[in-house]
């Protein structure tokens, strides 16, 4: 790995605690609307619920199957519905106060800022994301990990998304650097490793749950620690 120059972070289920914070933000406004009383709502199904459809929507809009719009709606009205809520019951300002609060949530992943200023030392370090540009920013910045990145790419600025090679080769362009030169971590074998892999670039599968797959990946850590074993 002593070529490596460039390390590529995904953010987001990576190094900022996407579900962590998440769940924050929604037992703040589960609490504010009092949905326990009103709809005799359990708070943890509903978190548990609006994760799980989050994570499908995302799946559809990295794939160009739903646009940014439809994502931010679609998740809080199927959320609601799935657990039988009628969707004019659902607050008119939920959606807004919950984009609003969640990214200046600054938990992150476990070791994340040692393992960033342990690299940032010897690497280039960016952030590579499908996540919206203004809300990235603010994630990085209340979070307290801007200082350690050289550059942060997302799909809308660069109008493409990960997987895609329109993707990876761009931030390559733009770096002025070849594949060989960098290394992609992420946690979305899809979007992350595969995407990157298909575009020469090494990739490590960060799998802190270590969920169960078939992919051939170039390597798959359970904690950000293990980075330094990879390069030893």
């Amino acid at each position: 790995m002593k070529n490596i120059k460039h390390l590529f972070f995904d953010l987001d289920h990576t190094l900022w605690d996407f579900d962590k914070n998440s769940a924050e933000t929604l037992a703040f406004l589960f609490d504010k609307y009092r949905f326990n009383q009103l709809h005799q709502m359990d708070m943890e199904l509903f978190i548990a619920q609006f994760h799980q459809v989050n994570r499908a929507l995302w799946e559809l809009f990295n794939h160009n199957k739903i646009n940014k719009h439809q994502l931010r709606e679609l998740r809080i009205q199927q959320t609601f519905t799935n657990i039988g809520v009628e969707i004019q019951h659902i607050p008119a300002t939920f959606n807004e106060e919950y984009i609003t609060i969640c990214p200046q949530k600054g938990n992150l992943f476990p070791h994340t800022i040692e393992i960033l200023a342990y690299f940032s030392e010897s690497h280039q370090l960016h952030i590579l994301s499908n996540g919206f540009a203004d809300i990235q920013a603010i994630k990085v910045a209340s979070s307290g990990i801007a200082p350690y990145f050289k550059t942060i790419f997302t799909a809308d600025t660069i109008g493409a998304k990960k997987p895609t090679r329109k993707f990876y080769n761009h931030v390559l362009h733009h770096l002025k650097t070849i594949p060989p030169h960098c290394l992609m971590v992420g946690d979305t074998l899809d979007a992350d490793v595969i995407g990157a892999m298909n575009a020469g670039i090494k990739a490590v599968y960060f799998n802190p749950n270590q969920t169960t797959h078939d992919a051939k990946v170039d390597f798959e850590i359970q904690s950000l620690l293990a980075l330094k074993d990879i390069f030893r």
